[in-house]
């Protein structure tokens, strides 16, 4: 099996970028979880900045996806939820 055009994972045009975007990402993490989206719990506040330091674009990528604020949690719920006494009213 030839992993000869994987050999640019090793340069460090790639590396160091990708470490930084890491770093940054993993400390805006931390951040996110302690002050932000305090509802995360416990392990997943320490597993995420790891996520994302290693896995750097693509880890935040999915923080992103899977951890929204709590301000865009449910919004469709909501609005299911206030709309629900107007349907009733209207139907009785």
């Amino acid at each position: 099996m030839d992993t000869g055009f994987l050999s640019f994972l090793a340069e460090p045009w790639f590396v160091i970028p990708w470490n930084a975007i890491g770093l940054l990402g993993a400390a805006w993490v931390l951040y996110d979880v302690y002050f932000v989206n305090k509802q995360v719990n416990g392990a997943v506040k320490w597993a995420w900045p790891i996520i994302v330091f290693f896995f750097s674009i693509i880890g935040l990528a999915l923080y992103w996806w899977t951890m929204p604020p709590a301000k865009h949690r449910g919004r469709g719920r909501r609005k299911r939820k206030e709309a629900a006494p107007r349907i009733r009213q209207r139907a009785f």
